[in-house]
């Protein structure tokens, strides 16, 4: 049976992979919060992609905004707090999670139970697909992240392909699609559909 864990959820408009590197600006107090727990039990906190709708409370909300329920565990890999209390946060991706059941605090931090998922297995990358190690490369320097902020392997395809599904300029929801997939090479299949359509379009 896969394990189980109570994580706090962050929202946000992003899909966060296995090994990818996100910065944070955190200032609302629920999440702020949330950070100094994570920071003092040397924990994570999970990263889910809204639906819709926005990751600030809004006065007076009915219900929080919908979201996905397959996210990631995040781990605080630096962090700086500034004199007024907000945190500038930098993360990283581990084990991918599905929400089983979600609640509210009082101070509106969505809290969840979810169950763990494996890792997916790796997979060596295809004579076919060396291609795409150049695109990957090429996606990486036009986001301008540097070096040593990316954690690529170019002869793992689940790398290669994670790395892809972050930094090309997907529709949100087609990167949730990819981040869910448990297969690199049927991840890569779908990106490779993509980047054709995305030629032919910008001829």
């Amino acid at each position: 049976m896969a394990p189980q864990l109570e994580l706090p959820l962050f929202p946000l408009g992003v899909v966060l992979f296995k090994n990818g590197l996100l910065p944070l600006h955190i200032f609302e107090p629920r999440y702020v919060n949330m950070i100094e727990n994570v920071i003092e039990m040397e924990t994570g906190f999970g990263v889910v992609l809204l639906r819709d709708g926005s990751d600030v409370y809004q006065e007076g909300e009915s219900s929080p905004p919908p979201i996905y329920c397959a996210g990631t565990i995040a781990s605080i890999r630096q962090y700086k707090r500034l004199p007024d209390g907000r945190f500038y946060v930098l993360v990283e991706g581990g084990a991918k999670f599905h929400v089983e059941s979600s609640w509210e605090l009082d101070n509106h931090l969505r809290m969840a139970l979810v169950r763990i998922e494996k890792d997916e297995a790796k997979f060596e990358m295809r004579e076919s697909d060396a291609d795409l190690v150049d695109v990957a490369r090429k996606a990486v320097d036009a986001a301008g992240v540097k070096s040593d902020q990316v954690l690529l392997d170019y002869s793992d395809a689940t790398s290669v392909s994670m790395r892809l599904s972050e930094y090309l300029p997907l529709d949100l929801h087609f990167r949730q699609q990819l981040f869910e997939l448990n297969n690199a090479h049927r991840r890569l299949d779908l990106i490779r559909k993509w980047l054709n359509k995305f030629s032919k379009e910008t001829l």
